[in-house]
């Protein structure tokens, strides 16, 4: 997955207007990082910035009722 540059295209997609593919997009990108230390390791590349983008993501979130379940777990 890190060879045809998954991971950056996963990213690249969070950072659009929201639609439910995101859900899919975040759980994909799960799925890759979980026990793959280079999948992590690429997700982490500052190019990238993806806390800027989940951060984004979760402002954006904030205030719609039906995504406020996931934020009442953390």
């Amino acid at each position: 997955m890190c060879d045809i540059g998954m991971i950056d295209q996963l990213i690249g997609h969070l950072s659009e207007e929201h639609t439910a593919f995101h859900e899919h997009a975040l759980a994909a990108l799960l799925s890759i990082v979980r026990g793959h230390p280079r999948s992590l390791h690429e997700c982490r590349r500052p190019e990238l910035d993806l806390p800027t983008v989940l951060q984004h993501k979760l402002t954006q979130l904030k205030d719609k009722e039906q995504f406020l379940v996931g934020t009442l777990m953390n």
